[in-house]
């Protein structure tokens, strides 16, 4: 999140709190209200400053992507203990944060907490790439290839296939479309329900291309999948759902 936003939100749950403090007729609460909102917006600015900082230091690490999306234990590795430091912030914050997936709304307290747990996570993370030698680029190529590759292997396990995700992807359709043939030999289908299949068919031999496409973008190497379920303990424990809920 850039600064000026930052700067806005804190801005915004000052406002808020205020305005309720104000209904209430509680006039002190309405001054510490606003005091404790000024020392926050302060503070989220002073967090965005060190943040940018050290995005500076680790950005300064070169990192070109693997044309295969290939990943590598050492850096792996390093990815991991990144997450396990922003881990040890989200936990702090995990209530209010996943709130927001939920059907309860956030309260006043929750978006307060939740702009400053945004500020830590991010800081955190920051001072991990730094001391891991993790770039911006570098990381978001982990988040990306760690999660589709488990992905995968939970396809693969489910399926009991070791193929790609694309292949059996493949044989999914062409079972479907198999199946859809088979019905349709039969004698004694009635004319409304051949014409069902038909249509079926038809919108199914449409799509499957642009489904094959679409899965063969999920393909991984084994070496990610067979990487993956090494640490897949790890990986699992810190996954974080909750971080797409506060952009990060």
């Amino acid at each position: 999140m850039k600064k000026w936003v930052k700067v806005v939100l804190g801005c915004l749950v000052v406002v808020i709190l205020g305005l309720t403090c104000l209904g209430l007729g509680v006039s002190y609460g309405l001054f510490k209200v606003f005091s404790w909102g000024k020392a926050q917006v302060a503070g989220l600015a002073e967090t965005e400053r060190q943040v940018e900082e050290l995005q500076r230091q680790a950005n300064a690490n070169p990192f070109t992507r693997p044309a295969d999306g290939r990943l590598s234990e050492d850096r792996l590795l390093k990815f991991l203990a990144v997450r396990r430091d922003v881990w040890g912030v989200y936990e702090k914050y995990k209530p209010q944060i996943e709130a927001r997936q939920g059907d309860r709304q956030p309260t006043i307290s929750d978006l307060g907490l939740i702009a400053q747990a945004t500020g830590e996570i991010r800081l955190a993370r920051a001072r991990a790439q730094v001391r891991e030698g993790l770039s911006d680029d570098e990381y978001g190529f982990h988040v990306e290839q760690v999660y589709k590759t488990a992905w995968a292997s939970e396809l693969q396990k489910g399926t009991g296939e070791s193929g790609s995700v694309g292949e059996t992807f493949g044989k999914r359709l062409e079972e479907t479309e198999a199946g859809l043939r088979r019905q349709l030999d039969d004698p004694n289908l009635s004319p409304e329900m051949k014409r069902l299949l038909e249509q079926q068919l038809e919108e199914l031999k449409k799509a499957g291309g642009t489904l094959r496409e679409q899965a063969r973008a999920l393909d991984v190497p084994p070496e990610n999948v067979a990487l993956l379920r090494k640490h897949e303990a790890e990986i699992r424990k810190y996954a974080m759902e909750g971080l797409a809920f506060i952009g990060l």
